[in-house]
């Protein structure tokens, strides 16, 4: 009997610290440039801005409504973090466009997970 308790508790112990690890996803563009990280339903956009353009951002839910629209600055390094714990668990896309034209479209999965 105290063998079954032990493995009951052994067992319980590795699903909680299964449950609390590390559920950080990073997604970076090809040049290296932007990197996005979501952890936890905070999604952190940060961008290295060698060009020193003007970058607008616009995110939209997952049924396509846009949620935020934005301009994140000309500084060489941008950063901004958005919280999305009391937004509906899904795919959202943040679409990052520079004063140069360049546009960049990143997919981002969060909000609340139930």
């Amino acid at each position: 009997m105290k063998t079954v308790k032990r493995i009951l508790v052994a067992l319980a112990v590795t699903c909680t610290l299964a449950m609390n690890a590390n559920t950080e996803r990073v997604i970076t563009s090809k040049e290296g440039e932007v990197t996005i990280t979501e952890d936890r339903q905070m999604v952190q956009l940060s961008v290295l801005n060698t060009q020193e353009s003007n970058y607008t951002l616009v995110i939209y839910a997952p049924n396509g409504q846009q949620m935020y629209e934005g301009e994140l600055g000309s500084a060489n390094s941008i950063g901004q973090q958005f919280d999305f714990t009391n937004s509906v668990n899904g795919t959202y896309t943040f679409v990052l466009t520079s004063d140069a034209g360049a546009v960049n479209t990143y997919k981002i999965k969060t909000g609340f997970r139930f």
